[in-house]
């Protein structure tokens, strides 16, 4: 994953941040506001921005806010910790497999670079007396997830197949897995050789597929996807093949709803309208969005192909 570039625009000149001992996570608290959102906001309290070094959006997405200038997100803390915020409201909220696995995924990035470890990873409540990031924020599934990030290797494909075949994880050591069914189940390319295991802690190597292979998924973990004959591949050997919806005319309030949705979900994706000929919208998404896309039309009742 790369972190998307935000060009805000900050009063005054940032101080860079010359040693980081800490990663603080956060939460906006509110339930929709984007970076910019909460950068204008932080402007209109005479802070020169947002206070956040980073920000994750709902859709997974990685964004930089000051990146390595010093924050202000932590009062008496910002000139050596970085601050990662997660959008949404995890009071009321709660923290998506797709938002986490992005953040997991930047934090691991940031405990290399600054050679920290997973005890250095810390909430916001941790260091002042403060709620943040909220009650409902996934932390151990954070950490755990990060800790993946750090070690993704943690399989030993040398041990020979009779050591391993009969080993059966406890179902409450395995993670959880969201179920996509046939319906909302999607198509994902692997870009290299990928193996796929047995259980979803991703142990008891099965077989391997090779690079290019396009095949689908019908659920996923915070790491992995779940694949047809039951099994599991790790989120980040593949890439979601993205798909174009085209839905019916849309009336202007059809047009607002969905635009408001998109934005609300933080996907990313444009909103094409076809007003001549046969009305027509189309969108091009893939993953997980195009999972909460396919919903958010079907709970509407729309036509869409």
């Amino acid at each position: 994953m790369t972190i998307q570039k935000t060009n805000l625009k900050f009063s005054g000149t940032l101080s860079p941040i010359k040693k980081v001992t800490k990663i603080v996570v956060h939460h906006p608290a509110h339930p929709t506001w984007d970076i910019y959102e909460v950068h204008n906001y932080h402007k209109a309290k005479g802070w020169s921005g947002i206070g956040y070094n980073y920000f994750i959006t709902k859709g997974g997405v990685q964004q930089e806010g000051r990146g390595k200038y010093i924050g202000a997100h932590c009062v008496g803390k910002n000139s050596y910790t970085l601050g990662v915020s997660f959008q949404g409201d995890f009071d009321k909220q709660e923290l998506g497999d797709m938002q986490l696995k992005a953040g997991a995924n930047l934090i691991a990035k940031l405990l290399r670079e600054y050679g920290l470890q997973i005890n250095d990873v810390v909430r916001h409540k941790d260091l002042a007396a403060t709620d943040c990031p909220g009650k409902n924020f996934r932390f151990d599934d954070l950490k755990t997830a990060i800790l993946h990030e750090l070690n993704p290797n943690t399989i030993k494909h040398d041990v020979p197949k009779q050591q391993v075949e009969n080993v059966q994880p406890k179902q409450e050591d395995l993670p959880k897995v969201t179920s996509l069914g046939d319906k909302y189940s999607f198509q994902v390319k692997a870009m290299q050789d990928t193996p796929v295991y047995e259980y979803a802690n991703l142990s008891n190597r099965k077989k391997t597929l090779r690079e290019g292979t396009v095949f689908s998924v019908y659920g996923y973990t915070y790491a992995s996807w779940a694949v047809g004959g039951g099994g599991f591949v790790m989120m980040k050997h593949v890439d979601p093949v993205p798909v174009t919806l085209t839905t019916g005319g849309l009336n202007k309030g059809m047009e607002e709803e969905f635009r408001a949705f998109l934005k609300k979900e933080g996907i990313a994706a444009e909103l094409n309208l076809n007003k001549t000929g046969n009305p027509s919208a189309s969108i091009t998404v893939q993953g997980l969005d195009l999972v909460k896309v396919r919903q958010f039309l079907d709970q509407k009742d729309w036509y869409y192909k």
